[in-house]
């Protein structure tokens, strides 16, 4: 497998030499490319059970589900290589009389359409999804999820709920960027194009998406939930949402890891979006 990485990196260095305009759309694919986990029988007839419909904007179908009938309203954002399901738990702890959960599958995952999936279109497909749901009471976001939200909140502010949950926050996209590079061993050419690539479609360099620019000293309610053995993101990234959120609460765990679906988590999180 590690020299399958290579080989593809070092086929996109070339690439990127030879024909720049081709290997940059390429490499850009690549990056932006979840490699789904196949849906179990369980998961598909639970998600297909709450199914909506369907948020259509530019190219994308994003799978919109619904549980419970109650007033207040949560919607809750998955991570990358993740979908609806995974908040099966969370959703299962809450009053159905009192709460209305939604969540969606991002693009690219679940039974969501494209193939691709970053921040920008992700954080889209967050706010196209506020356009069709009551205002929520809070967001409940993991990992990718806690990111593109956050960087929702830098771009539309009027959107933020009263209360949000951020569970296992990266803190840089830079990070995803390094590790990318790292992995395939592109070459510094490689990775200006697609830098530039990205910023000639977002309108936005990938260096922007960093939690001491996006979080502004909100003064909502926040939850930051994060695991000392996370080994996929970096607990320091939590104390840093937490300075400069001034109404949020940090919570450091100790092996849980990344997923944080423990049921101490549900009932903490739990706990904080259905207290007045």
């Amino acid at each position: 497998m590690k020299f399958t990485v290579k080989l593809l990196g070092g086929f996109l260095n070339i690439l990127n030499t030879l024909l720049p305009s081709i290997g940059t759309k390429i490499a850009y694919y690549i990056f932006c490319y979840p490699i789904k986990f196949k849906l179990q029988p369980r998961q598909i007839n639970y998600l297909k059970k709450h199914l909506q419909g369907y948020i259509e904007f530019d190219d994308q179908k994003v799978a919109l589900y619904k549980f419970g009938k109650g007033p207040k309203i949560i919607l809750f954002l998955h991570g990358w290589r993740s979908n609806a399901y995974r908040w099966k738990n969370f959703i299962k702890a809450l009053d159905h009389q009192e709460f209305t959960c939604f969540a969606i599958d991002a693009p690219a995952h679940g039974l969501s359409s494209t193939k691709t999936c970053n921040i920008p279109i992700y954080t889209k497909a967050i706010y196209q999804t506020l356009q069709n749901i009551p205002p929520p009471n809070a967001i409940v976001g993991h990992s990718f999820g806690c990111i593109s939200t956050l960087y929702l909140y830098n771009k539309h502010p009027e959107v933020i709920p009263p209360k949000t949950v951020l569970l296992a926050s990266p803190g840089k996209a830079q990070d995803f960027v390094d590790f990318y590079q790292n992995a395939l061993s592109l070459s510094e050419r490689t990775m200006q194009y697609l830098v530039q690539y990205f910023i000639d479609k977002f309108g936005v360099s990938i260096d922007y998406f960093d939690v001491s620019t996006l979080v502004k000293g909100y003064v909502q309610e926040c939850l930051i939930v994060h695991d000392k053995q996370d080994k996929d993101v970096d607990v320091q990234y939590a104390y840093t949402i937490q300075k400069r959120w001034k109404n949020s609460e940090l919570l450091i765990t100790e092996g849980y890891g990344h997923k944080l679906t423990q049921p101490e988590i549900i009932e903490k999180a739990g706990g904080f979006v259905t207290k007045n």
